[in-house]
C-alpha cells in the first residue's frame, strides 16, 4: 500500500537537487523536512533526459513524496496531469527490454508515462 503525502513539489524545484553520486553515508537529502534519496537511476534519468514521455509527449510537472510502508523512507514519484486533470505516473522505460538482452544503463533508458510503458510492454519500438 502506498502512503501519499500532501506535498506536491514542482519538478523545477526538485530536478536541481538530483545528484549522480553522493557519499555512501549521505545518499539522502532533506526535501521539505523529509529524508529523500536523490541519487536513484530513475531520478537521474529525469534530470538527464527530461520529464516528457517518449511515446505520447505528456510532461511530468510535479514530484510527490510517497512511501510504501510507514517504516520506509520517502521517495519521489514524478507525475504529469492529463487533459482530464488526472495524475499520470512517469516511469523509466528500457528501450531494448531487459527480457530481450537490453542493458540497465542510461543509454538504454527513456522517460515514459505509465500508460505508454504498460502498452509497450517488452516490445522494441
Amino acid at each position: 500500500m502506498i502512503k501519499l503525502t500532501q506535498f506536491r513539489i514542482p519538478a523545477t524545484e526538485v530536478l536541481p537537487l538530483i545528484r549522480r553520486k553522493q557519499a555512501r553515508t549521505n545518499k539522502r537529502d532533506l526535501i521539505h523536512d523529509f529524508q529523500v534519496n536523490v541519487t536513484s537511476q530513475r531520478l537521474i534519468l529525469f534530470k538527464n533526459k527530461g520529464t516528457k514521455c517518449a511515446s505520447c509527449g505528456i510532461s511530468g510537472i510535479f514530484f510527490q513524496l510517497e512511501r510504501h510502508n510507514t517504516n520506509e523512507h520517502y521517495h519521489l514519484a514524478l507525475y504529469a496531469i492529463n487533459r482530464h486533470g488526472h495524475k499520470i505516473l512517469m516511469t523509466q522505460d528500457h528501450i531494448i527490454p531487459l527480457s530481450k538482452n537490453g542493458r540497465n544503463t542510461m543509454k538504454n533508458l527513456q522517460p515514459m508515462c505509465i500508460k505508454c510503458n504498460t502498452k509497450k510492454g517488452n516490445q522494441i519500438l
